[in-house]
């Protein structure tokens, strides 16, 4: 499995066109993840996980709430 020191940040969102995400919900389990759900389908993907989800219109709107909580390296 994946092994991430810290906390994960992803990035989910766009059209999936009418593509079923529930295989995904597997690989989003653990505390240390946090997803920024976005675009056509953000609803549908923060729904896999919404205690660590946060959904919004655009990528740009996401990465603004993503930025100031990841460090460099």
């Amino acid at each position: 499995g994946l092994h991430v020191d810290g906390t994960l940040h992803l990035l989910l969102g766009g059209d999936g066109k009418s593509a079923d995400f529930m295989p995904l919900q597997r690989y989003l389990s653990g505390n240390n993840i946090r997803l920024y759900c976005f675009g056509r389908d953000g609803a549908q993907l923060a729904a896999l996980r919404p205690d660590v989800a946060e959904q919004t219109e655009t990528m740009e709107q996401a990465m603004r709430l993503l930025a100031p909580r990841v460090k460099p390296g």
